[in-house]
Order: C-alpha cells, then structure tokens, then sequence
C-alpha cells in the first residue's frame, strides 16, 4: 500500500536554507505525496524562492501568512490544508531530508504495523553527529501513559497521522493567556498524540532527517529559558486518553 504523505514546511527567513530543504522534500523517490508550506510573513526572500519552486512543481503549494505567528500555529493550518488520510511529515524550513528514500521508508513503517505517529532520529549538519539522546519511550511509559512524565525523547523526523493530530483541543496549543505557544510547539502537539496512539506510536532508529546547527537563530539558541517555562506548562495540563479509534 502506497499511503499518501503531506510534507509539511514551517519556514520564516530561511533564504539561506529553503530552497535546499524544499527540494529534498520534492526529490523524494515516491509517487503519492504533496508538499504543502507556509511562510510566516518573512523579512528576506523565502517567500520568493518557494513561489519560483511552486511555479515549477505540481506537487508543492506555498501559502504566507497575513501577520506572524508562532510555528504551532502554523502546523495547524499546515494540518487542516493537507488531504484527508494524509500522513503529516513535519519539516522545519532551515532543515531537510538526508535523502531521497524518506518516504519510501516511512511507508515501510506505517504498512508494517497499526501506526499513528512516530519520532526518530536526526543527523546535525555540519557536524554529521547522530542526535545520541533520541530513543524509544519504555514500555512503562507507553502502557501507563506516562509521557509528560519522562524526558522528551520525541525529536525528528515527527510524522502523524492527520486524523489524530486533529483530536487535539487548540486549547492545548496556547498559553493562559490565550496566545498561542511562542515555543515548544513540537511538545504541545507530539505529547497529546503519543498519549492517544499508545503502543501504535514507533520510534525509528535510522536518520531520516538533518538538523540544522548552523541556523543561529533557531530557538534552541534564543530561547531556552522560554523553552523550559512552557515545556514545564505543557506537561502540567491533563493527559489525554487512549484512542481505539482516531476516526471516530
């Protein structure tokens, strides 16, 4: 079964690096998927380079916000564009796949089992060092719903299913406040999908994406401290239950 994957871009000033990470996503050896991107009202010429992109492929759609808004605000809209029955494959836009086989791999997965969502493993450029804290939840955390209790293991390549990412309150997505998450956005949605999949969730140990070190304002560098303020919120809002069935 050839399943349908949407890849989906969040990209704000990444001229440097978009049109490399579009076009990993675009040269993959596979014949159902789309890719889908929004640019969050850029400063520099991503915009313009996704369109020129666009214009030459019938597989990538490029959409730009009216005013900027955080990444998980825009993983939603990415969502709710994609086809239905789709497999959401979530790229961050200075980022991109290590290869052409990324999707054939993932269908590999999802066929192999009732899967709903997985996480994995990266590669960091420039270095080529293995992400060596990425691992599989234990078993004891999967069958006691233990995820906002355990170290955030659930880094790239993230993939879901659309159905189930949509179970998600968009409360959940925003601060006390009611604004959206400034960051911390990857938590917010994969913590309330694992714990709905359960033991339909797979972590895959091969690299099936590039985390780009070299992009110096990436979050990880800006906003730690932020981070860690609404990594602890997140954990501290209710779990969510198991799921027999996403499509109900």
């Amino acid at each position: 079964m050839n399943n349908h994957f949407t890849i989906a871009i969040d990209a704000c000033n990444q001229e440097k690096w978009i049109e490399r990470c579009v076009n990993t996503c675009l040269l993959q050896k596979y014949d159902n998927f789309e890719v889908i991107l929004v640019d969050a009202l850029s400063d520099d010429k991503t915009y313009e380079i996704c369109k020129d992109i666009e214009s030459k492929s019938d597989k990538f759609k490029v959409y730009q916000n009216e005013v900027r808004i955080p990444q998980i605000a825009n993983m939603v809209f990415l969502t709710k564009m994609s086809k239905e029955n789709t497999i959401v494959v979530s790229v961050d836009g200075d980022d991109w796949l290590p290869d052409v086989n990324v999707l054939s791999r993932l269908n590999d997965v999802y066929n192999s089992r009732e899967i709903l969502v997985t996480y994995g493993s990266y590669v960091c450029f420039p270095s080529g060092q293995r992400s060596d804290w990425a691992h599989k939840y234990p078993d004891h955390v999967i069958s006691h719903n233990m995820f906002r209790d355990y170290p955030w293991v659930a880094t790239h390549l993230r993939t879901y299913k659309r159905e189930l990412f949509l179970k998600i309150n968009e409360i959940d997505f925003k601060r006390e406040d009611g604004e959206w998450l400034d960051t911390t956005g990857d938590m917010a949605f994969m913590i309330p999908m694992l714990e709905m999949a359960g033991s339909r969730s797979e972590f895959i140990k091969d690299t099936m994406y590039v985390y780009n070190m070299a992009n110096d304002s990436a979050d990880s560098y800006l906003n730690r401290e932020r981070q860690l303020e609404l990594e602890k919120y997140i954990r501290s809002k209710p779990k969510y239950k198991y799921l027999d069935n996403v499509s109900r």
